[in-house]
């Protein structure tokens, strides 16, 4: 699932099909060129929320304030996708409770 495109955003982000069975494991990917697409965990993603500065160790060094909060929001919907899609495996592995 794509959360941004380079059409509207410096940024090509999207949710990676990494085939995890545990959403830990699930992998968050952040393009910002052609030969820069790093990717990172589930709880990486939750470590950046928390710490944004933390964005310019792991994505680049010159990411601008703007850029670091367009950043937040992408990742706050991948977290939130992921978390929907893990509540609704339990749930269904559950039983629907």
């Amino acid at each position: 699932m794509s959360y941004s495109r380079w059409i509207h955003s410096e940024f090509y982000t999207f949710w990676s099909g990494s085939g995890a069975s545990k959403k830990e494991d699930e992998q968050f990917c952040c393009m910002f060129s052609l030969d820069s697409a790093p990717h990172f965990s589930y709880n990486q993603v939750k470590e950046m929320i928390k710490n944004p500065d933390l964005m310019r160790f792991k994505i680049t060094d010159d990411l601008l304030p703007e850029h670091i909060e367009e950043l937040l929001t992408y990742m706050g919907q991948f977290i939130a996708d992921v978390d929907q899609h893990y509540f609704v495996k339990l749930s269904n592995i559950r039983g629907g409770q």
